[in-house]
């Protein structure tokens, strides 16, 4: 079993994986702002959403953003697209769009 780490610059990359494996995409989020990321679209028969937590940054000013970060696990063979969004609950467009496509072997 692997671990695949997966951050901001990851945007639109392709990963392989094997089922078992650990995915883990950690984003910059400032959550005062309303901003949060949200999962958009993945194929739950492929890949499974395990976790999503966020984290603030160690300086612990007021208004400073932190991270957030989800964790996913492969449950079979394919490739699976996920879909990560930025926005506010009450806004229909994100602000921000993130994709990494995962190779499932």
């Amino acid at each position: 079993m692997n671990q695949i780490l997966i951050d901001q610059d990851d945007n639109n990359k392709t990963f392989d994986a094997k089922v078992g494996d650990i995915i883990t995409i950690t984003l910059r989020e400032n959550a005062t702002t309303g901003y949060r990321w949200k999962v958009e679209g993945v194929d739950e028969k492929i890949i499974l959403m395990e976790d999503s937590k966020y984290s603030i940054t160690s300086d612990n000013r007021i208004g400073s953003g932190g991270t957030r970060t989800f964790t996913f696990r492969p449950q079979s063979l394919g490739k699976a697209k996920v879909q990560l969004s930025l926005k506010r609950e009450w806004e229909k467009q994100p602000m921000d769009l993130f994709v990494v496509h995962i190779q499932i072997t």
